[in-house]
């Protein structure tokens, strides 16, 4: 019996900085390697966060995930 709440769909999201290489490395590691992360129970997807940052070795651009987050937040909720 398959429960509800069930994960079909899992994704590794790397590269969200563009200066930080360990998500990245794993990307491209798991793109050549799918057998590693390869799972019966739920299909997995490899996505870049953030390309352009990692072409330009930089952090971020314009605003950060964690300032994007906040204002987002902030909008929802009405907190600061």
């Amino acid at each position: 019996m398959k429960s509800r709440n069930e994960i079909k769909n899992v994704a590794i999201v790397g590269g969200t900085h563009g200066n930080e290489v360990t998500g990245t490395y794993l990307l491209r590691r798991w793109a050549a390697n799918p057998q590693e992360i390869k799972r019966h129970s739920f299909d997995t997807k490899l996505l870049w966060a953030n390309p352009k940052a990692f072409r330009e070795n930089r952090g971020h651009f314009r605003a950060t995930i964690s300032k994007t987050r906040r204002l987002i937040l902030t909008k929802e909720t009405g907190q600061k």
